[in-house]
């Protein structure tokens, strides 16, 4: 789970910044800036730490991890602090956000690596203590959500832009972590518990930016604290799904056998290359590999089946689909068997001479040649020609050979 469990703290505890081998520089103050990106999950975060060291004085935004639990204590001391207590589903490590109000910074995101072919799914996603106890009872910089009267409109907004690699957006989401805007104020709410996000709109979205808005507005911007609080970012893996029609064929049909391999869950705008394998080419054969063109999600490829005329028992040829970045996919063919066993005799000469002899081969179109096969003779009329009785075909051969000889008589025939 991003955001939890590959994070280390100890407990009670918070990192803020500064990122170590971020990039430093001077702000207007004098103070040093470092910016950078922490890693969880394969995805990053950014932080910005500022150190107002003539001061004594620090400030951080964007992104935080915590494993602080106290969801009682109101204020600005208690600011990683999660209103549940605890990361979602009891997870030790949940990631805070914050939101800078005067435009010096860029908002928090989270950002997949060029590579990384998975796509969004979902997050969770609460308030913290600080922004809820502000909105429950106010303080000297924002006003208690409803007012006095419990009446007043409030809300507080969160906004998740999904961006391609360009920067460009793809789609927003809006979530409210407070609403007091019902017409049944008993329907007012403060979000006190973990909730899920869909991220599906933004699946194909390269990063993720998150802004705030509130209807308690002062000059200096939004005066809810603009905190929020997110554990177990999901992320589904790039798929492919193999589809062999029909699944159970006879070994001798004339009807074709034809394959789809279709991706799921990855950026569909560039073309995808599957390689196929079977795991026995004696038996069917199809093309090393195919591609899924650019803006579609499938290809359809024809399997070739192999009449071996050989005796098998009923076969299952496992076909096999896969991609780099992809989890690819296996489906069975159940070829039917359509020969029965039979003996072949092939002589090498058509005729035969009292006197002379040629040589004859058996064979057996049995797949199977772990055991020997004995095959008896016989010849009408009886007495014309000399050839054993039976022979045998070894283990591990399809055939061997004998002789047949014409004995010499003075016999007119």
């Amino acid at each position: 789970d991003v955001c939890s469990s590959d994070l280390s703290l100890a407990d009670e505890s918070f990192f803020s910044g500064p990122i170590p081998g971020g990039e430093q520089s001077t702000g207007e103050f004098g103070e040093i800036i470092t910016s950078g990106w922490f890693e969880s999950g394969g995805l990053e975060f950014n932080n910005t730490f500022s150190d107002f060291f003539e001061f004594d004085f620090t400030s951080w935004n964007q992104w935080a991890y915590s494993n602080v639990t106290d969801n009682v204590t109101g204020g600005f001391q208690n600011q990683y602090g999660v209103i549940t207590g605890s990361g979602a589903g009891d997870s030790r490590t949940f990631g805070v956000a914050y939101v800078d109000q005067q435009g010096s910074h860029s908002p928090p995101t989270i950002k997949k690596s060029p590579e990384d072919a998975r796509q969004f799914q979902s997050l969770l996603l609460t308030n913290t203590t600080y922004a809820v106890r502000s909105m429950q009872n106010g303080d000297s910089f924002a006003k208690k959500f409803g007012g006095a009267s419990g009446t007043d409109e409030d809300f507080f907004k969160l906004t998740v832009t999904g961006l391609d690699n360009n920067g460009v957006e793809i789609d927003a989401l809006e979530i409210f972590l407070a609403d007091f805007r019902f017409a049944n104020s008993e329907d007012d709410y403060i979000l006190e518990d973990w909730v899920e996000v869909d991220l599906t709109p933004l699946a194909d979205a390269a990063s993720l930016e998150f802004t705030q808005d509130s209807s308690d507005v002062g000059e200096s911007g939004i005066n809810t604290p603009t905190y929020f609080a997110v554990d177990n970012v999901q992320l589904t893996e790039p798929t492919l799904f193999l589809d062999v029609t029909p699944s159970i064929v006879d070994e001798d049909s004339p009807d074709p056998v034809t394959g789809r391999v279709t991706r799921f869950h990855s950026d569909p705008s560039f073309p995808l290359t599957v390689d196929l394998a079977v795991d026995d080419s004696s038996r069917v054969g199809l093309t090393a590999s195919v591609t899924i063109p650019a803006n579609t999600s499938f290809v359809d490829f024809s399997l070739e089946l192999i009449n071996d005329d050989l005796v098998n028992d009923d076969q299952s040829v496992l076909v096999s689909a896969s991609a780099t970045g992809q989890i690819g996919d296996q489906e069975s063919l159940l070829i039917l068997e359509d020969d029965i066993l039979s003996l072949q005799l092939e002589a090498s000469e058509t005729t035969l001479s009292e006197g002379n002899s040629f040589s004859v081969s058996v064979s057996r179109n049995a797949a199977d040649l772990s055991t020997s096969l004995t095959v008896a003779f016989s010849a009408t009329p009886d007495g014309l020609i000399d050839f054993p009785s039976e022979v045998v075909i070894p283990v591990g051969q399809a055939s061997t050979t004998f002789s047949i000889s014409a004995p010499e008589d003075e016999i007119e025939r």
